[in-house]
């Protein structure tokens, strides 16, 4: 195992632990603030087409996010995995989800869409460096769908999930925008 791959799971193992010792309450409150502060970013007010994510183990809520975007008449993707790969399929409001690889919830009928139909993309991780980068859970599913995307990257996290700086690798796709409750970073 490489250096870079042993730092990034002891970041990934202690950001994990973190994440689950947060109480409902605490949950709740902080992706209400982090719910706030992107509702109120003109570039999610203006966008029309949003890839957004199904939380796990204690990732900031969407489900706020995911209502506004669909009572608003954005057009929602989620990320899905289909014959053997992942992509992004079209989601609206009724469409029955179910559970894919990791226990995401994902549409059970995949509609297949292009990353390039979305204006921005909000995205999870166990921790975001000051300058854009993310840890995730090490499966570079982000990575690979956000390759060559023009889309705005949005990253939520709750703040302590925010650190000075580690190791990236050529392959991980950095973010434009981080919201944690307390603070908005922006990097374009």
């Amino acid at each position: 195992m490489s250096k870079l791959k042993q730092q990034k799971d002891l970041i990934r193992k202690k950001f994990l632990k973190l994440r689950l010792g947060l109480s409902i309450n605490q949950i709740a409150i902080s992706s209400a603030m982090i719910t706030l502060k992107l509702q109120n970013m003109n570039i999610f007010q203006n966008a029309k087409n949003f890839l957004i994510y199904m939380p796990i183990n204690n990732e900031v809520e969407t489900k706020y996010i995911l209502n506004m975007l669909l009572e608003s008449n954005k057009k929602v993707f989620l990320p899905v995995f289909g014959k053997n790969a992942w992509c992004i399929s079209k989601y609206r409001l009724g469409d029955d989800l179910i559970s894919g690889p990791f226990n995401i919830k994902q549409p059970k009928k995949i509609q297949r869409a292009l990353i390039g139909d979305c204006d921005v993309a909000i995205v999870p991780g166990l921790a975001f460096s000051n300058i854009g980068f993310r840890i995730g859970y090490g499966k570079g599913v982000y990575d690979r769908l956000l390759t060559d995307s023009k889309c705005i990257k949005i990253g939520l996290c709750y703040d302590f999930g925010i650190v000075n700086n580690f190791e990236y690798e050529s392959n991980d796709v950095p973010m434009d925008f981080i919201i944690s409750e307390k603070r908005i970073i922006k990097l374009i």
